[in-house]
């Protein structure tokens, strides 16, 4: 963890065709500069022996960036090339870099207090098209979408509406962020709700077979896993990031230390809906 006194930033390369240049700017003088390829997130180099993701460690404060992509087959789009963000103390934060802009986001390095093989799932909404404000539901993969059962079903709600930082300040396109749970490692899936149920209300979501809708997701790795896929709702892109500490996720899905993981969602076109019903 930073000390009381900085905090730890990574950035995230959402573009399929641009690598970037990421420099930190102190005092109008470019102090450190990292590189992603397209579809990644800081990393460093191959020749070291640990595959650890990179950090900037900054004061707290105002930090500012200059951002540098490289296209090779159309351009950056509404990617700003000067960013500046507050940051607190003691704190790990995401930079979001992306066709739309830039969004910062902070990381939750707790592990659980409880259970066995868990860790911290938070995701974030960043469609292309359109604002989604509602909620989501994780289902287990081998069960219907029981929101009853405890162990096979978490509700996300939204928490945060965050703006992107663009050329073009004027953007109404906003990043939604959910809330953080502690979720068991297996397969799941990745639902859209129609409606936003609430706990101890008569409303509640009916059982759905989710084996052939939905997102499937599997935590693999440790940054940004890029994916575009087709099923039967559809087609999505999604990136994972995980936290930047020095906790390691392994290959499929097992988590060696518990981590901090956050699924950022980008691009979904269409994806099957829980429907609410009146009890």
């Amino acid at each position: 963890m930073p000390d009381p006194s900085e905090s730890f930033v990574s950035f995230t390369n959402t573009f399929d065709n641009c690598s970037i240049n990421v420099t930190l700017i102190k005092n109008n003088i470019a102090e450190k500069s990292l590189f992603m390829h397209p579809n990644t997130s800081l990393k460093n180099r191959p020749a070291l022996t640990t595959d650890r993701y990179q950090l900037f460690t900054v004061p707290k404060g105002s930090a500012a960036w200059y951002i540098k992509p490289q296209c090779f087959n159309g351009s950056a789009g509404n990617l700003p090339q000067n960013i500046t963000y507050e940051l607190l103390g003691s704190k790990i934060y995401y930079v979001y870099l992306g066709e739309l802009g830039s969004f910062i986001a902070e990381a939750n390095p707790q592990r659980p207090t409880s259970g066995v093989g868990q860790f911290s799932l938070s995701i974030v909404v960043a469609l292309s098209d359109s604002i989604y404000e509602d909620d989501l539901a994780l289902c287990h993969n081998d069960d219907p979408c029981d929101p009853m059962n405890g162990e096979a079903f978490y509700l996300f709600k939204a928490i945060d509406f965050v703006p992107y930082n663009g050329k073009i300040h004027s953007t109404r396109r906003k990043a939604t962020f959910y809330s953080t749970k502690w979720i068991k490692r297996s397969r799941w899936k990745l639902f859209y709700t129609k409606s936003r149920p609430l706990p101890n209300s008569k409303d509640k979501l009916d059982t759905l077979n989710v084996t052939s809708n939905g997102i499937d997701l599997e935590i693999k790795g440790q940054g940004v896993k890029n994916a575009d896929h087709r099923n039967n709702s559809g087609q999505f892109s999604l990136h994972f990031m995980a936290s930047t500490s020095n906790h390691i996720i392994v290959s499929g899905g097992s988590v060696i230390l518990c981590d901090s993981i956050r699924i950022l969602l980008l691009s979904v076109t269409a994806v099957a809906e829980i429907r609410g019903s009146r009890a």
